[in-house]
C-alpha cells in the first residue's frame, strides 16, 4: 500500500518526493504502507521587495511591514538630488524576490554636501602723494588731505600730510588690498582745495 503525504522543504521544490517511508532499498512484508512525503515547498513565502526611493524612513517602515518585510540598517549618504530624510539607496533592489521576514538596508539623503567658497582673489596698490610742488600749480608748503573710495563706494580717511618745498617727497602712505581688478579712486586736497583724483586698479601681487 502506498500512502503519499506532503511536508513543506526549503531545499525540496514543490511536488517532488522529499524521502520515503521505508527507506528507499529497503525490505518491507507484503501488504506494508510505503508512505511518500512529497514537497510542498518552502514553507516560507516570498515576497517582493518595493521601491522606496524618496520615501520617508517611517513610511518605508509601513510599507515594508505591509509586505512582511523588515526596514534593515538605516545609513545616509549626501545628495544633491534628494532632500535630506528621504531614501535614496536601498538593498536588496526594488522589485527583488526575498523571503518573507527579510531587513532592508537603505541609505538616506543627507543633503547636498557642503563646499567651501574659494576665497577671492586679491590685488594691491600703493598710493603714493600727488606732486604738488612740481607742477605750474604748484605750492611752496602746505597741507595734503588724502582719502581713497572702495569698490563698494565707501570713502576711506588716509590722513593729512604737512609739505615744504624744500622737503617735499612724493612717498607711499598707504598700500591697500583689494579683490582683484576692481579699483579705488584716491582724492588729494590741498589747503582745503580738491587738487587732484585718480583710479587705481587692484593687481596681482605675483611677480
Amino acid at each position: 500500500t502506498v500512502k503519499t503525504q506532503e511536508d513543506f522543504d526549503d531545499e525540496i521544490k514543490e511536488g517532488d518526493i522529499i524521502r520515503t517511508s521505508p527507506k528507499a532499498g529497503s525490505k518491507v512484508k507484503t501488504g506494508q504502507t510505503v508512505t511518500i512525503y512529497v514537497s510542498k515547498g518552502s514553507e516560507t513565502k516570498n515576497a517582493t521587495v518595493p521601491d522606496l526611493y524618496k520615501y520617508g524612513t517611517e513610511y518605508a517602515d509601513i510599507v515594508l511591514t505591509e509586505r512582511n518585510l523588515k526596514l534593515g540598517n538605516v545609513s545616509e549618504s549626501h545628495s544633491n538630488d534628494v532632500k535630506a530624510g528621504l531614501i535614496i539607496e536601498q538593498n536588496p533592489r526594488a522589485g527583488t524576490e526575498v523571503k518573507e521576514g527579510t531587513s532592508v538596508d537603505v541609505v538616506v539623503s543627507s543633503g547636498p554636501a557642503e563646499t567651501e567658497t574659494p576665497e577671492a582673489a586679491e590685488g594691491t596698490v600703493a598710493i603714493v602723494l600727488p606732486d604738488v610742488v612740481g607742477t605750474e600749480s604748484g605750492y611752496d608748503t602746505g597741507t595734503i588731505y588724502m582719502e581713497y573710495i572702495d569698490q563698494n563706494g565707501v570713502t576711506h580717511e588716509l590722513g593729512s600730510y604737512p609739505f615744504d618745498v624744500n622737503t617735499f617727497s612724493r612717498d607711499v602712505i598707504a598700500t591697500i588690498t583689494g579683490p582683484l581688478g576692481s579699483s579705488i579712486t584716491v582724492n588729494a586736497y590741498v589747503n582745503g582745495a580738491p587738487f587732484d583724483s585718480w583710479t587705481l586698479t587692484f593687481e596681482s601681487n605675483v611677480g
